[in-house]
């Protein structure tokens, strides 16, 4: 009996002493999946580096875990889900040329590099969506989430940002093998269903997105031009497409049935349009003209050449150069960006006349609205506003038809949206000249990448980071 029970004992030494020894052998990925928590588990978020106590230091980036990962770096997101291609981490553990980019200094900073099956397996990982241990996607849990989208024209690419952490969550391709196509302007519908975007450089189509996943949801081919800019209706069920070229075009569309209703032709240069708010009228911009068409859009005829002016009659001009649109919310008035003359004009829309000039200190260009504090942000370039710079973001009174304030953004903004319901100004830069920041990495698209910054609606500073995104975003939508 007394050997059977020393026999017992130690068969149950050697269970416990197995199962002890299995249980040190186990990582705790901290959520990433096995394979990829080792990597970056062992290999960055160590001492000094990527890890809890040292990020700060390390550009920002915590690798401590997936949670951790996914809250971004000094410069934005440093892995886009499905995108190994705009994820900057791979340009930098990256040493094989066959594999894409390489940025220096490689990381683990002096230390052997990742090997080749290490890079492919985070490459293929972010391809995959990026998952944690359980198959959770980044950012894929909210279908009604709050976004803003960024066109880049140098790009193929729309790039998807979450509005409550601005960071970047997607890069979503638009075009097909072999388009030359160049996106030039992105808009949400009113109904937040979809979005949408519009290509010059030989363009041809307006592509609609499903804002819910930003998956594709259909085309309308409506011809070759430089389809420039586009309006929605409030019901969301026309477009209105322009053309900027001398013999410009119109492009109405069909939204509901994704179909061309009509192209017509317009000289002058058509550029900028909105629709009014009640939905009865649509509005461009001839660029080298004085005046703006009003179109019906019940019956499709124009009802009016506007003057910029009140004094001149509506014809040809280099003064104006009428760039951009914006009716304000109540429709009761509508301002025009005039690129060359440097203004902002105001008009009354019941009346269509003009009522006030705003002076602005460079070429004016996009606007947005904050009609809960009664000022209008239109972006501008002007190298003499400031030092090191080629652009700002005035903001303008709109009760005195004044400018209050200017904002240094950074290097050539365009794009721009106010966001009321988190008090944001969501701006894009498009950072092609060399007197611009120097990015943080190179890009897939070639180029100096540009970047997004934001604006406080309270205070009327800068706030947060300056997001990096890839090269030239010119426009930008929001999904509230």
């Amino acid at each position: 009996m007394l050997r059977k029970g020393l026999i017992g004992s130690v068969l149950i030494f050697f269970c416990i002493l197995i199962a002890c020894t299995k249980d040190s052998d186990k990582i705790d990925t901290k959520d990433y999946p096995v394979e990829i928590g080792k990597i970056f588990r062992g290999r960055c978020a160590t001492s000094g580096c990527h890890n809890e106590a040292s990020y700060k230091a390390a550009g920002g980036l915590n690798l401590t875990s997936w949670a951790s990962l996914f809250q971004g770096s000094n410069t934005g997101s440093s892995i886009i889900p499905f995108r190994s291609d705009f994820s900057s981490l791979c340009y930098f553990i990256n040493t094989y040329p066959d594999m894409g980019i390489i940025n220096l200094p490689t990381m683990p900073v002096g230390l052997d590099p990742l090997d080749r099956g290490e890079v492919q397996k985070i490459k293929d990982w972010i391809n995959a969506g990026a998952p944690n241990l359980s198959g959770g996607i980044p950012f894929g849990d909210d279908p009604n989430r709050s976004k803003f989208y960024v066109a880049h024209t140098a790009c193929k690419v729309v790039c998807v940002f979450d509005a409550a952490t601005r960071l970047q969550m997607r890069y979503i391709t638009v075009l097909n093998p072999g388009e030359t196509f160049m996106p030039h302007m992105t808009r949400v519908s009113p109904d937040g269903k979809y979005w949408y975007v519009c290509f010059n450089n030989n363009g041809k189509f307006l592509r609609r997105y499903n804002t819910s996943d930003d998956s594709f949801a259909g085309e309308v081919n409506i011809g070759s031009g430089e389809w420039n800019s586009f309006a929605i209706t409030p019901d969301s069920k026309k477009a209105f497409v322009i053309d900027w070229t001398a013999s410009g075009k119109v492009a109405q569309v069909d939204l509901e049935h994704m179909e061309l209703d009509t192209v017509l032709v317009y000289p002058n240069m058509p550029h900028g349009s909105a629709v009014s708010p009640n939905g009865q009228y649509m509005y461009f911009t001839a660029t080298t003209g004085n005046y703006l068409y009003k179109q019906n859009i019940a019956s499709g005829e124009i009802d009016d050449l506007i003057s910029l002016s009140n004094s001149e009659s509506p014809g040809p001009s280099n003064v104006y150069n009428p760039h951009e649109i914006l009716f304000s919310p109540d429709g009761s008035k509508y301002y025009v960006t005039c690129q060359s003359e440097h203004t902002v004009r105001v008009f009354n829309a019941a009346t269509d006349m003009w009522i006030a000039t705003i002076p602005i200190s460079g070429s004016t260009l996009e606007m947005s609205l904050a009609p809960s504090k009664n000022l209008l942000f239109v972006t501008s370039w002007d190298a003499s506003q400031f030092a090191n710079t080629v652009g700002a973001v005035a903001v303008i009174n709109t009760t005195t038809n004044t400018v209050q304030t200017y904002v240094n953004v950074g290097t050539q903004p365009h794009g721009i949206a106010v966001d009321e319901q988190r008090g944001v100004v969501y701006v894009a830069n498009r950072n092609i000249d060399v007197t611009g920041p120097l990015p943080h990495h190179t890009s897939v698209c070639g180029g100096r990448n540009g970047n997004v910054v934001f604006i406080d609606l309270n205070t009327l500073q800068l706030t947060g980071k300056r997001i990096e995104v890839s090269v030239d975003p010119y426009s930008i939508g929001l999904k509230e």
